[in-house]
């Protein structure tokens, strides 16, 4: 099944745009200055919260994580640690971030 032609175009797109201006690391203000614990923006999260839910309708879950991988990578998308968002790190991202409720 190819679900990116089954999510709306223009909203995938603006998901996406969201999501590689969001990226890299955010360190929320309770952790000090040269603290390691750095995380995703909530906007980050917010976007890739969306386009799983677009993605997962059309495909199941682990269509979905596989096409946000391909569609991160494709626009240049890294995790917020700088690295390339493979289908690990999407995983860890819906695992830690994703699945709970805003």
């Amino acid at each position: 099944m190819n679900v990116m032609s089954a999510v709306p175009a223009d909203r995938e797109n603006a998901l996406l745009e969201m999501c590689k201006a969001k990226q890299g690391q955010y360190l929320p203000i309770w952790h000090g200055p040269g603290s390691w614990a750095t995380t995703y923006s909530a906007e980050f999260r917010s976007a890739a919260k969306e386009l799983y839910s677009l993605y997962r309708e059309k495909g199941g879950h682990y269509q979905a994580l596989r096409t946000m991988s391909e569609r991160f990578r494709n626009a240049g998308i890294r995790s917020c640690r700088g690295c390339d968002m493979d289908i690990n790190r999407v995983e860890y991202l819906f695992k830690v971030h994703l699945r709970r409720p805003s």
